[in-house]
């Protein structure tokens, strides 16, 4: 590979095919490397998969003593398919009991509250490439006084 080099003190150009090339002057010492404009990029990255897209539903308002499905069946993944479901409560005073907590339509048991209180229940779901991913449905609990 040819370059093109400018002594700017003298305005002088010369052409060079070495890699590395030192210019001195005075004290100062600059090391020229040529330009590759067609480097070897190397082997192709590993295409990397699409994570999943967890839906956990709209936020609801339910009342004391009762059961309630919730609905994770709008998750899809457009890469694969959704290997796991993983419901959890994340906010609320009470526990609540989620039953079938690992399935897409979890049941869960709505308790008795003094007041109207909030709960929040978590969707996580994990694709065959081990994305995962969370979504997040809020329970409005009130009280039947």
């Amino acid at each position: 590979m040819e370059m093109e080099l400018i002594d700017y003190v003298s305005g002088e150009t010369f052409m060079s095919s070495d890699k590395f090339i030192e210019i001195r002057k005075g004290r100062a010492v600059a090391t020229v490397k040529p330009y590759d404009d067609d480097p070897d990029p190397g082997p192709d990255p590993e295409p990397c998969g699409l994570g999943p897209v967890a839906a956990a539903g709209d936020n609801v308002v339910a009342g004391e003593h009762c059961l309630l499905v919730l609905d994770g069946s709008d998750s899809y993944d457009e890469d694969g398919d959704i290997v796991s479901y993983r419901w959890r409560q994340r906010y609320g005073r009470q526990r609540l009991k989620i039953d079938k907590a690992d399935t897409e339509k979890p049941v869960v048991f709505i308790p008795e509250v003094k007041k109207d209180e909030w709960y929040q229940i978590e969707l996580t779901v994990t694709d065959n490439d081990g994305f995962v991913t969370t979504d997040r449905v809020w329970i409005m609990v009130k009280n039947r006084i």
